[in-house]
């Protein structure tokens, strides 16, 4: 086996010829193999906002293609719904026979409803009295949706499967999830929310119906009885939250490349405000029932 020095050396000159990338990086994990043992590797190409642009596997029979943002239409199907569905199912029942570590913090809405309140309050913000008004209006139900979640048993969450998050093969069919970093211990009910907020909307931001009515079987199917207007009620509050989570961090931090997602939860929100009404919630065995 050759030293670690002699193939970082080699690694080193690969990367200086300016060889175009589709050639370098097969040529690159073979060299990594040595470094770090393993069967088959991934390398995924980002922009300067962190999505991902290309990529390539190792993989002999992977023919991979990526899920971007804006073709969630064409490419959502049913089956890839049932796929993501059976994943969560999959890693809650494998996340919750582990002891978690004491740093995987609870990610619940009181964090949330602390955001929304600094944007509001933030007077130096840049915000039309319109936008104001409807974090407001969100801010008032704060309490109907921590009963609503709150009727579910909290586990741990990949907490962003957003479609740049996933990994499809030829056939539209689940292949890999991506980039467990915001992974947090949550409601069971906002992973299957999150879904329908990455792959229910169509490029114009309205609802397909179809796909909104198979991920709320699959729900029940998993949790328990939630009856569609609830379902969609809490989808409501994940559009807010991600919207709140994203607007907080430009305005506090610059994340700046978030942009186009602040931009896009905030007009999923605002389609479902004239479609969802307020649910009457009370507990029976666990389930949300209208």
């Amino acid at each position: 086996m050759q030293s670690t020095s002699t193939i970082a050396s080699r690694i080193k000159l690969l990367c200086s010829l300016g060889i175009d990338g589709q050639i370098l990086v097969p040529a690159l994990l073979r060299e990594l193999h040595d470094v770090v043992p393993s069967v088959a590797n991934t390398f995924l190409w980002l922009n300067k906002q962190y999505s991902i642009t290309n990529i390539y596997d190792e993989s002999p029979d992977a023919a991979l293609y990526l899920f971007l943002s804006g073709y969630t239409a064409q490419l959502s199907n049913i089956y890839l719904l049932d796929d993501l569905c059976q994943f969560v199912e999959w890693f809650r029942e494998m996340t919750n026979r582990r002891v978690w570590d004491r740093e995987v913090k609870p990610f619940r809405l009181d964090r949330i409803l602390s955001m929304s309140q600094w944007l509001v309050r933030n007077e130096s913000l840049r915000m039309s009295p319109d936008l104001r008004s409807a974090i407001l209006t969100e801010i008032e139900l704060f309490p109907q949706y921590r009963e609503l979640f709150g009727l579910f048993s909290e586990c741990l969450v990949h907490g962003d499967l957003m479609p740049s998050n996933l990994l499809l093969d030829t056939q539209g069919r689940l292949h890999a999830v991506l980039d467990f970093d915001d992974a947090y211990v949550e409601s069971a009910l906002f992973e299957y929310t999150a879904i329908a907020r990455g792959l229910c909307f169509s490029p114009d931001f309205k609802l397909e119906w179809r796909l909104f009515d198979q991920l709320h079987r699959n729900t029940e199917r998993a949790l328990g009885a939630i009856s569609r207007n609830a379902f969609m009620f809490a989808l409501r509050y994940t559009c807010f939250r991600f919207f709140v989570y994203i607007s907080y961090g430009i305005h506090k931090w610059g994340s700046l490349g978030d942009g186009q997602l602040w931009l896009a939860d905030l007009r999923k929100g605002r389609t479902l405000t004239t479609v969802v009404t307020l649910p009457n919630l009370h507990m029976r065995e666990g389930a949300a029932l209208e």
